[in-house]
C-alpha cells in the first residue's frame, strides 16, 4: 500500500442548494473517526456483562482551516449556512482525483467556530456527526 500524504486532502460538503462545496481549499486538519457502540445487555442474575453483537455505528469529521469570506463559497459563509442541517459531506484522504477512495455519509454540522487570536491567523472550525444510514466507502 502507498503512503499518502495529507496535502492532497478532498472535502466536499453539500449546502442548502445541494452544490457540493470544497472545504478543503482552506483547510489545513482533517480528523475522520468511525466508531461501533455495542449496548450492554446484561440481566438481572447474569455472571458478567452482557453485549449486544449487533452494533450503532457512529462517524464525526473535524475540519479546521484558515478563514474564509470569499463569497458564498468562502469555509465561514459555507459553515455558517449548513450548521444544523443535514447533508452530503465527502472526504478523500488522498484527493479527489478519478479512482482515488472516497468516504460519503449524510452528516449533520453540529457546531462551528471562529477563532481570532490576537497573535495569529483567524481560524474555522466544524464537527460534523452522521445523521443517518452509514458511511459509504467508494472511489470519485
Amino acid at each position: 500500500m502507498a503512503n499518502i500524504h495529507g496535502k492532497n486532502t478532498s472535502v466536499y460538503v453539500e449546502d442548502s442548494s445541494a452544490a457540493c462545496q470544497a472545504l478543503s481549499v482552506d483547510g489545513n486538519s482533517i480528523t475522520w473517526t468511525e466508531s461501533d457502540a455495542h449496548p450492554e445487555i446484561t440481566g438481572f442474575g447474569d455472571a458478567g456483562v452482557q453485549r449486544s453483537s449487533s452494533s450503532i455505528s457512529d462517524a464525526r469529521l473535524s475540519y479546521e482551516g484558515f478563514a474564509s469570506d470569499t463569497g458564498t463559497t468562502g469555509n465561514l459563509e459555507v459553515l455558517n449556512e449548513i450548521k444544523g442541517r443535514v447533508g452530503l459531506v465527502q472526504w478523500g484522504p488522498n484527493g479527489s482525483s478519478s479512482g482515488n477512495v472516497k468516504y460519503s455519509a449524510c452528516m449533520v454540522l453540529d457546531d462551528a467556530e471562529i477563532g481570532a487570536p490576537v497573535n495569529g491567523i483567524v481560524t474555522a472550525r466544524g464537527t460534523f456527526s452522521l445523521a443517518s444510514g452509514s458511511v459509504t466507502k467508494g472511489t470519485w
